[in-house]
């Protein structure tokens, strides 16, 4: 039986990387709102559900993308896993 740091670890290992680009994202996605509201002259809104759903969805996404290979590495050996790359 595996140990749950190798049943679940895949997950965290998945989990970890589209963090920084989904908050890069973000960041990016709220500075054109303004940039181009500020051109416009308008006032600058940006929703809190907004910025909520696009760390969401990179993070759901990331995971997904993450997840397959996390999984496929982990049911090899160690040095299998190695040599694969």
């Amino acid at each position: 039986m595996r140990s749950p740091a190798r049943r679940f670890g895949p997950l965290g290992a998945a989990d970890d990387h589209p963090r920084p680009g989904g908050l890069g994202g973000v960041l990016l996605g709220a500075a054109v709102t303004a940039g181009y509201a500020a051109s416009r002259g308008w006032r600058i809104v940006i929703p809190a559900s907004a910025v909520a759903a696009g760390i969401g969805a990179a993070l759901l996404i990331g995971a997904v993308a993450g997840l397959y290979p996390a999984v496929r590495a982990a049911r090899l050996a160690p040095t299998e896993a190695l040599r694969t790359v």
